[in-house]
């Protein structure tokens, strides 16, 4: 009998101990939300577009996740991702098939896609773009990216205007 109760003890600990997920207003949070910035077979880099400073003030963080799905994504999709797992390298890698692609307005002569595409084929990696922003009045793009694959190093700022051609 002793036994038996210390095993329904140390199933309920174990049990207790599970992974638990964010909730905000009783609906679970993303685990990324962000740009895809590239795209391999079914895997696709989401990349949070709010860099972190990090501990080095002369480094930020920024979350980066390689995620693999059936769902079709295009490079320039903003979207959120859920996951349970995530292998720790960087950037992280998961399998998910809850993905929501968010609508983005923007009122400019490029779109998003257009921007990081158009980065992305500059950088010889897989690019860690972030922070993009557009200024309406002064009808330019800002964005930062890591210059390396490691994103060790400071986020580079880039200014494109908005017009076609990209230059």
């Amino acid at each position: 009998m002793k036994k038996f109760i210390v095993g329904w003890l140390v199933l309920l600990v174990l049990t207790g101990c599970g992974t638990t997920k964010d909730h905000v207003n009783g609906k679970e949070t993303a685990t990324i939300e962000g740009y895809v910035t590239a795209a391999q077979a079914s895997s696709f880099l989401v990349v949070s577009n709010e860099p972190v400073p990090s501990n080095d003030s002369n480094t930020q963080f920024v979350d980066a996740l390689w995620v693999t799905t059936t769902k079709t994504l295009e490079i320039g999709d903003y979207v959120q991702v859920w996951a349970d797992t995530i292998d720790e390298s960087y950037p992280g890698q998961t399998k998910t098939e809850k993905i929501e692609v968010l609508p983005t307005t923007v009122k400019s002569t490029l779109s998003t896609k257009d921007i990081i595409i158009h980065v992305a084929k500059k950088l010889e990696h897989n690019p860690i773009i972030t922070n993009i922003n557009y200024d309406s009045k002064k009808k330019e793009w800002t964005l930062y990216y890591f210059p390396r694959t490691e994103g060790t190093d400071q986020l580079v700022q880039l200014t494109i205007q908005d017009r076609q051609p990209i230059e």
